[in-house]
């Protein structure tokens, strides 16, 4: 039978060992091992779910971007007292902002040439798609009092669908399908 020797010091009793006893310090392989394929198992699980997580997440960002870019382009219109002419490639996965400039009688688009305006083209994991196949450009003009064409689009990756369409009064509506 073992026994433990105990030493009274600073009114605390720490045991110490007898003669022959060994001290463990640490863990031993085997409780390492278990912890790391514990670990390495849940961190396997996880992986998959975050990263559809944060692809998800990318889609819905970039495409309620899309959506404050018509707001924008709407707003502008509205405090420049201009016509703006958001147009979609579909071809080119594309979108160019125009302004109408308007020179005596005569009145022409031109190109809006600014950070957020001006030819942009899409991400190359999200696609712009129109209601119909054959189309290639649709466009939305947003006239100095706030409305708009009427006009409906679709943007995809390969899982998800949301579909923005502008109202004749100029609502934009943006639904995840």
């Amino acid at each position: 039978m073992d026994y433990l020797c105990f030493k009274k010091a600073r009114h605390k009793i720490k045991r110490f060992p007898c003669s022959g006893e060994k001290i463990k310090n640490g863990f031993s392989l085997i409780e390492v091992i278990c912890v790391v394929f514990i670990i390495s198992l849940l961190i396997s699980i996880s992986v998959p779910f975050l990263s559809k997580t944060a692809r998800n997440f990318y889609f819905k960002n970039k495409v309620k971007q899309i959506e404050s870019l018509l707001k924008f382009v709407k707003k502008k219109a509205i405090l420049e007292d201009l016509t703006y002419k958001f147009e979609l490639n579909y071809y080119k996965n594309s979108y160019i902002v125009w302004v109408k400039k308007q020179e005596g009688e005569s009145s022409y688009y031109e190109i809006k040439t600014d950070s957020l305006l001006g030819i942009k083209k899409l991400s190359e994991q999200i696609y712009l798609k129109a209601e119909s196949k054959n189309k290639e450009n649709d466009e939305i003009v947003f006239n100095s009092q706030g409305s708009a064409t009427f006009c409906e689009f679709y943007l995809s990756d390969n899982s998800r669908r949301a579909k923005i369409t502008t109202t004749l009064s100029g609502e934009i509506i943006l639904e995840f399908l």
